[in-house]
């Protein structure tokens, strides 16, 4: 794309010729069409940002398909609609949508079209096949089109990209390329807008924001066991700005706006305020719109001179409707000017109103779990769950989220749910073998060994269905299979099974 991280990468062996290479929708949707003789083939590949949209791979298969049917194909006998998933080599799932146009506009075409969808924070990534005219038991020769799809969701185009995408579009679209290229040498901190890379949402409320802003490295995630707040600290090396976030649910009655936020936020730190009048000055404080019309709140800080200052320059914006406040710092030792600041404020999405999905539960959870918070991450692991119907490879997510649910629950003591949540994911997935190591744990720490050992053989049993790139923890230095150590027939038990 002309901004922002992703590629996808165009095996262009074996016959396959470009043909045309296209910007869409104002110069950001890049559209590149190839053909290929010998497969009598028609192959299109499709970047496609949307910050409101795309947020499954089932989405954005969803909504392209149903655009076609309803306007393109609106006329036309169409046939064999299909929905499918296939795991690339990268371990990617690629969705699939496929159907037959047996005519349109009164002529017959038997054309077949296969689509290939993977969604990644907000950007589809699509092929989509053609052949004309089709005979059945022809399915075949889309396999290996779709097999060899190549995304990588995080590659940071280089400045080679951009020129070799300059010269073969069109003059007139070239130079959406142009200052990419430029942007890329001299600027490689806040100023492109990308897929996001600063989420904040809660588990169990309405909120979420996000910030497109892809030269910022995320270095710790914080979260409070109420669910009331999220924080991320993340920090731009090559522009030296550091950033500090927080979404939260402010004390005090709603309905709050920007600016009411950020005055109670101001209040609240009055003493701190004054305590830092020495390291450092408030010289602006406004109201101002973004691009996309949202009210956002700054304050602006520059360092006196009487001592040493860690902050440097501060640009705090705050964003807030109904009874959700955000607080955003960003830190840099030299002025943070419009230059740097705008593009972040435009980059900004805020939606009070939005529900937590399956990964905001999951990934708050998560934070939480990995500061030790297991009593209070367990319950929402629990309740992500519910929510996989939502999720690209939902089956992949079920193990990971019961796993750490169960893990969770008898971390922090309550082994019945514990239990229970990996009993009743054993009903749905009995290959899966941590969850029968969960039980193991748990009977460990009940003092059971029988259950234990029986727990145990299950789920090595069942070492080959581990998610990749997984391994089975070793029960041997396992702190609940420890406790019963002391039972010689179940520790020689323990010592008989096989090593990863």
């Amino acid at each position: 794309m002309p901004h922002g991280p992703g590629s996808i990468l165009v095996d262009t062996t074996g016959g396959w010729k470009p043909e045309q290479f296209v910007l869409y929708d104002d110069g950001k949707r890049p559209v590149l069409q190839l053909s290929n003789d010998k497969l009598g083939l028609v192959a299109s590949y499709i970047l496609d940002y949307e910050p409101q949209y795309n947020d499954t791979s089932e989405m954005c298969r969803n909504d392209v398909l149903g655009t076609i049917m309803e306007r393109a194909l609106a006329k036309a006998t169409v046939k064999n609609k299909r929905s499918n998933a296939r795991t690339l080599k990268s371990g990617q799932t690629l969705v699939i949508g496929s159907y037959l146009i047996a005519k349109n506009e009164g002529i017959a075409l038997n054309q077949e079209n296969v689509f290939g969808f993977i969604a990644h924070n907000h950007t589809c990534a699509e092929i989509h096949l053609s052949r004309t005219p089709f005979k059945s038991g022809e399915e075949n020769l889309f396999d290996a089109a779709l097999d060899s799809f190549t995304y990588d969701p995080d590659y940071i185009p280089a400045p080679a990209d951009y020129a070799l995408m300059a010269k073969l579009l069109p003059p007139a679209m070239a130079a959406a390329y142009g200052p990419a290229a430029e942007d890329s040498q001299s600027q490689p901190g806040p100023s492109r807008l990308a897929p996001p890379t600063l989420t904040f949402a809660f588990p169990n409320h309405p909120g979420y924001l996000r910030i497109d802003a892809p030269a910022f490295a995320i270095t710790e995630l914080s979260a409070k066991p109420n669910g009331n707040e999220f924080g991320i600290r993340a920090q731009d090396k090559t522009a030296g700005i550091s950033m500090l976030g927080f979404l939260y649910l402010p004390p005090g009655k709603p309905p709050l706006t920007s600016a009411s936020c950020m005055q109670n936020q101001l209040m609240s730190e009055l003493s701190s305020i004054q305590d830092q009048s020495e390291l450092r000055n408030v010289f602006g404080k406004r109201m101002v719109k973004n691009a996309s019309g949202l009210d956002i709140g700054i304050i602006e800080y520059s360092p006196t001179k009487k001592k040493p200052n860690p902050f440097g320059f501060t640009a705090r914006i705050f964003v807030a409707a109904n009874d959700v406040c955000a607080d955003i710092s960003f830190d840099s030792p030299t002025p943070i000017t419009s230059a740097i600041l705008d593009p972040l404020l435009n980059a900004l999405v805020f939606d009070p109103n939005r529900q937590p999905d399956f990964f905001a539960k999951f990934r708050f959870a998560t934070v939480l779990y990995d500061h030790h918070q297991f009593a209070a991450a367990a319950p929402i692991f629990a309740d992500a769950i519910s929510l996989l119907s939502s999720v690209d490879d939902p089956s992949r997510w079920r193990r990971i989220a019961a796993d750490q649910a169960s893990m969770s629950y008898g971390m922090s003591g309550d082994l019945k749910r514990s239990r229970a949540i990996s009993e009743a994911a054993i009903a749905k997935d009995p290959d899966y073998p941590l969850y029968y190591y969960n039980l193991a744990c748990a009977d460990a720490e009940s003092g059971d060994a029988t259950a234990a050992r029986t727990h145990l053989q299950q789920a090595f049993d069942r070492r080959a269905n581990t998610i990749q790139d997984e391994k089975l923890p070793d029960p041997t230095t396992d702190d609940s299979i420890l406790k019963l150590k002391k039972d010689k027939a179940f520790w020689a038990f323990v010592q008989s099974l096989p090593k990863n």
